[in-house]
């Protein structure tokens, strides 16, 4: 496939949506370009990009014209979003950091030890409507089922979901400041 006329020979062939001669672009061009993409992004992502790249010109194979260097189309396209991974990744990381920057306002580990998350915790429980708080302990602290519960309260299951769920909606706009010690503690739990 390196003189031109090969190329234009398969692209007229991708063009009529060959299998064949997408199969051997693919063949011919892979490796080049995942070491292409490579010298801007980590080999797995580069893999990546090409596959992408790729994919698109499967998608897009009666659009591809034979006037074209294909060669070029694709190591051009291959830079482009090699480039562009490397801008989604800074825009990533450079939000990773406004989020700890701003988490470090808001708590900080010796809140646990002062019991600054449990004082604000018992008192929204206090100023939490009555009904919504009786059936959130219920649950909670006394591990009934929702059923055990509306049982209890003589109430439909349905309401006793109701009120559990307002009350943690309650608990977690009081806590949210506290969010981002306790979102490693709830992920935690989560896996136990």
């Amino acid at each position: 496939m390196t003189n031109s006329e090969n190329s234009k020979e398969l692209i007229q062939q991708l063009n009529e949506g060959s299998h064949d001669a997408f199969r051997k672009i693919y063949t011919f061009y892979y490796r080049g370009l995942v070491a292409f993409s490579s010298q801007y992004v980590d080999f797995e992502e580069a893999e990546e990009v090409v596959q992408e790249v790729m994919l698109w010109v499967w998608e897009n194979r009666n659009k591809i014209s034979y006037k074209l260097s294909l060669k070029s189309l694709l190591f051009t396209m291959v830079k482009n979003r090699s480039l562009n991974k490397i801008a989604h990744l800074d825009v990533r990381r450079r939000a990773y950091a406004e989020i700890i920057r701003e988490s470090e306002d808001l708590a900080t580990p010796d809140d646990f030890v002062n019991g600054s998350i449990f004082k604000k915790y018992q008192l929204l429980l206090k100023t939490m409507p009555d009904t919504y708080r009786e059936a959130f302990e219920l649950n909670r602290l006394k591990n009934m089922t929702h059923k055990e519960i509306a049982d209890y309260l003589d109430v439909s299951p349905q309401t006793i979901n109701y009120r559990i769920s307002q009350a943690l909606k309650f608990l977690r706009g009081g806590l949210k400041e506290f969010l981002p010690l306790l979102l490693p503690l709830i992920l935690l739990l989560s896996f136990i």
